[in-house]
Formats: C-alpha cells, sequence, structure tokens
C-alpha cells in the first residue's frame, strides 16, 4: 500500500511593500489574505535591545501541528474540532527607521516557498475568526447590543447587519459571543442580582425584596415610576393574575403587602375592589392585607369552569352530522348542555336575591347533579362574589372578567421572546416594554382629550364631550339607543355599580334637551380626575357645524325679507281674475 503524498497549493502573498505603521501593515496583508481564501496570525515577535518590536513573523490561522490524541479515559469535548494543519506558509513584517529623518516603516517581507500551502483556499472568509474579529466593528457591537437589551433573537440581529450591509462576515456564534461580552462588562465581579437593584434604586423606582439565611433574594417586587403615575390615576380597580406554579400564600402576600406599602408611600387611595381569577391563596393575601375591600371573581372562568364539568360529566357531547364526513367525527355539544349552562348564567346574573332562589331552583329541575358541583364548588362559596344581586354593590365599572391583566400579561409574555433569564435580563428586556406602553397610554389619553367622536355630536353630550372617557360615553350612547319606550322603576343599582348615569337620567336629559353633566359621572371615568369643571366647555365648530350655522343664518335672514306687493314689494299687483279666485271672494 502506497503513502498519500501530502498536496501543495501556491496561492500568492501580499506584495513586497513600505507602510506606514504596524496596524495597518497587518490590516493590509489580512485584507489580501481574505481576498485569496487564508488569513493570517502572528506566530512571534522579534525585540531589540530597547524592548521595542522590531519584526513579527505571521503565519497561517492554521500554521501548529494537532495536538496528540488523548486516552479514553480523560474527558473531552465531543464536538470539539480543530482548525490546525501545520500549514508552514510565513511572512514578516519589519520595522525600519530612515537614520536621517527618523521615520519608522514597516515593510512586508518573505521568501519565495511563502506561497506554498498544504491545503486548499477556504471558499469564505467568515471560516476564519481573525476575519470576523475585524469586521465587529464598533457599529456592528452597538447593534448587537441594542438588539441584546431588546430581547431580539440573534438570527433577526444577524438581519439587520445584513440589511445595513455591515455583517457579511458576521456568523451567529460571534452575535452570542458579543452579548456575554457586554453582560460581562455590565455584570463586572457582581451577581446578576445586584446590578439590577443597582439600576432600580438608580432610577428612583420602588423596589421591595426578601432575602432568606444566606442573603439570598426569594422574593422581589419593583415598579417603575411611570407605571406608578399612571396607577395614581387608575387606582380604583386593580387585577390580579397569577403565572403558573406562582399561586403560594407566601411569595402572594409578599407582593400584596409591597403593593400596599408603594401605595402608602407614593400617597395613593385604596383601590375599591379588587379582581382576581378563584385563587385561594391570592383571595387570602388580599384579605389580609387589605381587610374590608370588596374581592370580586372573574366570572368568565368560571362560566368555562361549569361548562366543561357539565360537558364530561352529566352532559356528554354528540355528534355533528351536518359537519361530519367520512373519516373524520366533529362533535358539538348537546341541548341539553345548552340549556343549563344558560340557566347557570341567568343565575349569576339575578339583580335581586329572590330571582336568584327562583332560578337556583331552576338548576335543580333541569340537573341536580351538575346543580349540586355548582353550588358545591362556586354558589355555597362565591355566591356573593359573582353573582350580580352582590357585585351591584359594590362599585365594579362594569368589569365581570380579569380578560386586560390577562391580555396585558399575555403580551408581556411575548415580549419576552422565552421564559428563560435571570431578572437582569428580564429588567433589561420589560423596562423598553414598560416605556412603549406609558407612552401609548398618555398618547391614547391626549387623543381622548383633543377628539369628539361624530355620533356624540349632539346637545345630549356638549357638556361631557372631552371631559369623560370617550369609552364611558359609547357606553351612555348605546344604552340611550337601546332604552325601551317604557323603563321599569329605577333602583340606583346601574349608577352606583358603574359609575355612569342610567337609562332614565339619559331619557330625562334627551327629552329635555339638555346636556348631561360631568358630575353624573364617576371620577374614574373623567379625562383628569383633579379637575372639577366649573362650566361646560365650549362646543368646537368643526366643517360641518360651521356649515349648519351658515345655513341657519340664511334661514333667518330668508324668514326676515319682506315679500308681497307692498311699497318694498317686487311682485305685481295681483288681477281681479286672480283675486275671484281666492277663498271667500267674489267679484264685484
Amino acid at each position: 500500500m502506497t503513502q498519500r503524498q501530502p498536496e501543495e497549493w501556491r496561492i500568492p502573498c501580499h506584495p513586497e511593500a513600505v507602510i506606514n505603521d504596524e496596524e495597518s501593515a497587518k490590516q493590509a496583508v489580512n485584507l489580501f489574505a481574505r481576498d485569496h481564501g487564508y488569513a493570517l496570525v502572528v506566530k512571534f515577535v522579534q525585540r531589540d535591545g530597547s524592548g521595542c518590536r522590531r519584526r513579527l513573523v505571521m503565519a497561517w490561522d492554521r500554521h501548529r501541528s494537532r495536538r496528540a490524541y488523548v486516552s479514553r479515559s480523560i474527558k473531552r469535548r465531543v464536538n470539539a474540532a480543530s482548525r490546525r494543519c501545520n500549514c508552514p506558509m510565513e511572512l514578516s513584517i519589519v520595522r525600519r527607521v530612515d537614520p536621517d529623518t527618523s521615520v519608522e516603516t514597516w515593510r512586508v517581507e518573505y521568501r519565495e516557498s511563502a506561497i506554498i500551502h498544504n491545503h486548499a483556499p477556504s471558499i469564505h472568509p467568515a471560516a476564519h475568526p481573525v476575519h470576523r474579529r475585524a469586521a465587529r466593528t464598533q457599529e456592528v457591537r452597538s447593534t448587537i447590543a441594542a438588539d441584546a437589551e431588546l430581547g431580539v433573537n440573534a438570527a433577526q440581529t444577524m438581519s439587520r447587519l445584513n440589511s445595513h450591509g455591515i455583517g457579511r462576515l458576521i456568523v451567529q456564534r460571534d452575535v452570542y459571543n458579543e452579548r456575554q461580552r457586554v453582560m460581562d462588562l455590565r455584570v463586572g465581579s457582581m451577581s446578576r442580582v445586584e446590578p439590577l437593584l443597582n439600576e432600580l434604586q438608580g432610577e428612583v423606582d420602588f423596589v421591595g425584596f426578601q432575602q432568606d439565611d444566606n442573603l439570598k433574594i426569594t422574593h422581589l417586587f419593583f415598579a417603575y415610576v411611570s407605571a406608578i403615575n399612571i396607577y395614581r390615576e387608575n387606582f380604583d380597580v386593580v387585577q390580579l393574575d397569577c403565572t403558573y406554579k406562582t399561586n403560594r400564600a407566601t411569595g402572594l402576600r409578599l407582593g400584596i403587602t409591597q403593593l400596599k406599602a408603594m401605595i402608602s408611600q407614593y400617597d395613593i387611595q385604596l383601590p375599591q375592589v379588587f379582581y382576581s381569577d378563584a385563587e385561594l391563596a391570592l383571595i387570602n393575601a388580599v384579605e389580609v392585607v387589605f381587610p374590608g375591600i370588596p374581592h370580586l371573581l372573574c366570572l368568565w372562568h368560571i362560566v368555562k369552569n361549569v361548562e366543561t364539568h357539565a360537558s364530561t360529566n352529566i352532559y356528554r357531547q354528540i355528534r355533528d352530522d351536518r359537519v361530519s364526513r367520512s373519516g373524520t367525527v366533529t362533535w358539538k355539544d348537546s341541548e341539553a348542555h345548552r340549556n343549563f349552562c344558560d340557566a347557570f348564567l341567568r343565575v349569576v346574573s339575578s339583580p335581586t336575591e329572590a330571582e336568584y332562589e327562583f332560578r337556583h331552583l331552576e338548576l335543580y329541575m333541569l340537573s341536580s347533579v351538575e346543580a349540586a358541583y355548582v353550588d358545591d364548588v362556586w354558589l355555597s362559596l362565591w355566591k356573593r362574589r359573582i353573582v350580580r344581586c352582590w357585585t351591584n354593590s359594590v362599585v365594579h365599572f362594569g368589569m365581570q372578567a380579569t380578560s386586560q391583566v390577562e391580555g396585558y400579561h399575555s403580551t408581556l409574555k411575548k415580549w419576552l421572546l422565552t421564559s428563560r433569564g435571570d431578572l437582569l435580563t428580564l429588567h433589561s428586556r420589560i423596562r423598553h416594554w414598560w416605556v412603549l406602553s406609558t407612552n401609548k397610554y398618555w398618547a391614547a389619553k391626549a387623543t381622548d382629550e383633543t377628539r369628539v367622536i361624530n355620533r356624540l355630536r349632539q346637545p345630549l353630550y356638549d357638556g361631557v364631550n372631552t371631559v369623560i372617557s370617550s369609552y364611558a360615553l359609547k357606553q351612555t350612547e348605546a344604552m340611550r339607543v337601546n332604552t325601551e319606550a317604557l323603563l321599569r322603576p329605577c333602583t340606583g343599582t346601574y349608577f352606583h355599580s358603574r359609575g355612569m348615569p342610567c337609562a332614565h337620567q339619559i331619557h330625562s336629559a334627551f327629552t329635555c334637551g339638555v346636556s348631561l353633566q360631568p358630575d353624573q359621572f364617576h371620577p374614574h371615568w373623567w379625562m383628569n380626575r383633579n379637575r372639577t369643571p366649573q362650566a361646560p366647555p365650549a362646543r368646537p365648530l368643526e366643517p360641518d357645524s360651521i356649515v349648519d350655522r351658515r345655513a341657519q343664518c340664511r334661514l333667518q335672514r330668508q324668514r326676515a325679507r319682506r315679500r308681497g306687493n307692498g311699497r318694498w314689494g317686487t311682485r305685481r299687483a295681483p288681477s281681479s281674475f286672480e283675486l275671484s279666485m281666492l277663498p271667500g271672494r267674489t267679484i264685484e
């Protein structure tokens, strides 16, 4: 068997040249090498008697030989690899000093054998770390650091670099390495939590935490000042939502306690009602920290629980023959299941206790087993938190579910992109999300104060437009449109629970042609709850209002104009025939 002879490749070197400084010389030879499929690194340095560099010997970045194989007993990285191939290629960069002018230059020199390589040139410069490090300019580093703080993944960062024309040689591993370098500079010798606390306290945010015996932080609560300012104007209702496996009494009680401390520190009024799911740990924590404040439950989750339990135990699903096809079967809820769920909805919507008792008996008439489950799990324990006849005694502003906070929670988790990461990474990403959220809130509020919805441009809302939120006014207009001709006697429940005028007040104001007043709305619906309007604001003259006003003035002028055949008239005098045709007139 013949031994394979090593192959040789002739790859050109940088032409011999004189360059002004050392760094420019190294960059020049590597730029030439990049275009020809290789890269150069400093192999060793020769110094003169004074310790200054005199000669740099640069070799192919694959010049070293592979390490000898180590015993299998020693643990090795399975996927580790090496690019070494003992390539003999070398060139020198020599410092020259002109004895007359003392000007220092660097000269590129090499032998004829320097163009001989024992391997083929690489097909892309990204195979050489030297070229990738050179391509990692300050602009590239700044882009990677900004994307890392925003939570942008590495692939999207590379796409941005390529779109700017600065990331052709950057690979995904370089992005990760740069992110780690920035994080190491940020943290230093501290733990990840220490810089987080320093940043939070430096931004004058509210911070509360708890440590164990080993001084490790076990619980952390923080709130941004921008969010606190929004909460100061919307403190009436607090919706709570817990993530999976966090509904434990100890941690939740600490969070609720810190919420109360924040309210006290920033001199904010106590909330009027809490909303949450039926989580016992959360309910107990709120009752301990905020005793006496009503705590209502999310009706949507309760209804879904009853529907699911009924469909899996008593009212099984039936086959839908209209949708089912050959090979596929589609199931639907039975009519009995729908009747029971509708009956449960009527129970929780009972306006009085007498109607509640009557509708409660209807459940047992439909299914005593399922009605017993509803009683044991929900009504016997939480009826005062979910049935309308009791919840309407609390100012809840029409809220019946925690969908707002859950949607906010879902948006936050989508922004984070991943559930992995420490608290410092969480804070870095969530901070920008909070800035966007607060800016969106203030922009929407400013827009609400400066525009009037077209369907609300009527005398009924002249005194409340741009003073009361458009949401409350749209709800009021919807009630006016849907109001029946014959109203039931007013009980005051709607105004007490929702903080908006009831159908009787709306009907009375609309019939009399007067405007609603801001004091008929709860301060929760005011655009600025610290401002009490002394007089109705002037109605803005929009283009359509100006046209109507001009038409009205034109009509008044026409009515005031004298007509007929008198002294100032232009009509001719009637003839005898025309006079005879008038009623009650005869020809003389």
